[in-house]
């Protein structure tokens, strides 16, 4: 099982990657979906299930929500809004990658030394959970666009979910079920923010929204 666990985080920091010097929505959207089948496997093989009912909300929280709706309704949002990219980032993607690989190392080299103070804590599921937060943030800092965010912020909250796998021995429902309904009611919320700005703005970029405060 750690290899199978090294090949699946492995795999998910290759989606941080991928985001990183991408500019394509479509592409940060199916790295999300890729992200939601990999936690999948992770929960459905590696996870002890004590109950149907676990593995009800595993199954619900991870492949139908994370893999399979959030992007669904995501693509439908950059649809409808007819935006496919991300123009003129704050930082150069070139940047970006240098800036998330160095986040990636000291992510792996906190869950080294938090491993020698917490021996039951899975390193690599740790490393890549702290990355993926990391990531995740930078996304949200580093791009213009309003549905951008929300694509980081998607991250950031898979990264949260893979945090609790590596302290964890058991999915806890109650847990799992709260980062789940939290990160669909504001994904949903999200999507209809931006068919809101749509209607009063010609860009979906943050920018236009700073005249708002004057």
């Amino acid at each position: 099982m750690e290899i199978f666990e090294f090949i699946v985080t492995l795999l998910l920091v290759v989606t941080l990657l991928r985001i990183s010097i991408s500019g394509r929505l479509e592409v940060y959207i199916k790295m999300l979906s890729l992200q939601g089948l990999l936690l999948f496997s992770l929960v459905f093989f590696t996870v002890s299930h004590e109950s149907y009912v676990t593995l009800a909300v595993a199954i619900i929280e991870t492949l139908l929500l994370k893999a399979i709706f959030v992007p669904f309704y995501l693509n439908k949002v950059i649809k409808e809004n007819n935006i496919k990219r991300e123009t003129e980032p704050y930082v150069p993607h070139i940047f970006s990658l240098l800036m998330v690989s160095l986040g990636i190392g000291l992510s792996l080299a906190a869950a080294f030394y938090m491993k020698q103070e917490i021996p039951e804590v899975k390193i690599v599921l740790l490393g890549s959970g702290i990355a993926m937060i990391l990531c995740g943030m930078f996304v949200i800092l580093s791009r213009k666009k309003i549905i951008t965010h929300v694509m980081g912020y998607c991250v950031l909250e898979n990264g949260i979910f893979l945090l609790s796998l590596s302290a964890a021995k058991e999915l806890p429902v109650i847990v799992s079920l709260g980062v789940a309904l939290d990160a669909f009611i504001w994904v949903l919320l999200a999507g209809l923010l931006v068919r809101v700005i749509r209607t009063e703005l010609k860009s979906q970029s943050i920018d236009e929204l700073k005249g708002l405060k004057n």
